[in-house]
């Protein structure tokens, strides 16, 4: 009979073999050996839904840009706020966001896009890939980190140009107050785009930039 015991055993076993994962939190099981199975209409019902997000998420980001400042302020922007919404920083509205859905009647619904900063990156893209190996099943995003390092490579060169700079753009971030996932996440996207990131302190706001070469390295290594 397969105990507590030794599912916590073999659990401990298999992410021990992970470099660089935060398999537990504040002392704390955070990630599980275990999985949900999802019917192929299920998968794809999720893509769907997931790109139609898209598509609304850029399509409606560029039209608030156009507002009144006035038709702004009703939905809530502060004032101060209000010539930062139209600086359009990058081509692309946001690089990486993750759709938080919920199965509801038949479909999938949306309760939040996360645009900016979203976490579950590592765990989507790498770790239930393993975990479905491990049980000897199919991932459904087997494959599909090609695109995300497609997108980090093409936005940090897009925010590198922006700075008229020569020789090759590197990233430095500061860690946040979740400093194991921050920086595992972020040393996942340096591996999987190709280029090791930087991180520095502990407790510090997030805060990215990329740097050309020579003043990468006058501020981290001299």
């Amino acid at each position: 009979m397969y105990s507590i015991e030794q599912h916590c055993q073999r659990r401990a076993q298999f992410y021990r073999a992970i470099p660089d994962f935060w398999a537990d939190l504040y002392d704390a099981e955070y990630a599980l050996l275990d999985y949900h199975m999802l019917t192929e209409e299920e998968e794809e019902q999720i893509r769907t839904a997931t790109n139609r997000i898209g598509h609304l998420y850029r399509k409606t980001a560029k039209l608030l840009r156009q507002l009144s400042d006035e038709t702004l302020r009703l939905l809530g922007f502060h004032q101060e706020e209000l010539p930062f919404l139209r600086i359009p920083v990058l081509p692309a509205e946001t690089v990486i966001a993750r759709a938080d859905l919920v199965h509801v009647g038949g479909t999938f619904k949306l309760i939040e896009l996360n645009a900016d900063t979203p976490t579950f990156i590592r765990e989507t893209f790498d770790i239930n890939e393993r975990v479905a190996s491990f049980f000897h099943l199919l991932s459904p995003n087997k494959g599909e980190v090609r695109y995300v390092a497609e997108a980090v490579r093409y936005a940090i060169w897009q925010s590198y140009c922006l700075l008229h700079r020569d020789g090759e753009p590197y990233v430095e971030s500061a860690i946040g107050v979740f400093a194991a996932v921050e920086s595992g996440t972020g040393a996942y996207l340096g591996a999987v785009r190709g280029r090791e990131s930087v991180f520095h302190g502990r407790g510090a706001p997030m805060d990215f930039r990329t740097f050309s070469s020579d003043l990468f390295r006058r501020r981290v290594f001299s």
